[in-house]
């Protein structure tokens, strides 16, 4: 809220019914624990609603950044088997309403048995269009030894690549990039060398099917 406003955050146990659950397929029936942010801005209009959580999808100007990214965050929800409830009008603010599930199952700690991991000195290709995601995963490697190169953009790393088509031993990609994702590049980089091993990174592997997972 550039402009200023208030901004108000409430946590509150609720209860789903069949009726709510019925209207939201990926709420069942039962308890939740309701996470709700609330805002005065500018609010949105049905058009941007329908889009806020689709990956890259931003109203923000280039300068303001994106922060962690709602297609992100709801993923995370997702994955804990809840969802996000949004209700905004023009000139009127927006409400989030996270829900998470209830669980009564109370898990015993036990000791955690650190392994040693062992590194390598493969050569690794490391490609992420978040320069700060793929200068994360670049340092991480370097760490166990393994020797990396890591780009931000799927055609420069197929333009070094072809250059030394022999000298990298993995391909580590994000999978959702503009442009070319990370399906695309390892299809291009098998091209020159169909046997290079490939890990793709995603926050959206309940969206891919079982012929894109086979590729």
């Amino acid at each position: 809220m550039g402009e200023g406003g208030t901004l108000g955050i409430s946590l509150a146990p609720v209860d789903v019914d069949a009726q709510t659950a019925g209207r939201h397929p990926d709420l069942e029936k039962g308890r939740y624990v309701r996470l709700s942010v609330s805002d005065t801005g500018r609010g949105m209009d049905a058009a941007t609603l329908d889009r806020i959580f689709e990956p890259f999808f931003t109203t923000k100007r280039v300068d303001e950044g994106t922060g962690l990214g709602l297609s992100v965050v709801h993923g995370i929800v997702r994955n804990h088997r809840g969802d996000i409830l949004v209700t905004s009008r023009p000139g009127k603010g927006s409400v989030f309403h996270v829900y998470l599930p209830v669980t009564q199952a109370h898990e015993e700690a036990s000791p955690e048995v650190l392994q040693a991991v062992s590194g390598g000195a493969e050569r690794v290709l490391v490609v992420d269009d978040e320069v700060v995601i793929a200068e994360m995963v670049r340092t991480m490697l370097e760490r166990f030894g393994y020797r990396t190169d890591a780009f931000s953009s799927a055609s420069a790393a197929v333009a070094t690549f072809e250059k030394h088509p022999g000298g990298y031993d993995l391909l580590v990609s994000d999978l959702t990039m503009p442009r070319m994702t990370g399906l695309d590049l390892a299809d291009r980089l098998h091209i020159r060398r169909p046997h290079l091993p490939v890990i793709i990174m995603t926050g959206f592997g309940d969206r891919l099917t079982e012929s894109a997972l086979r590729r």
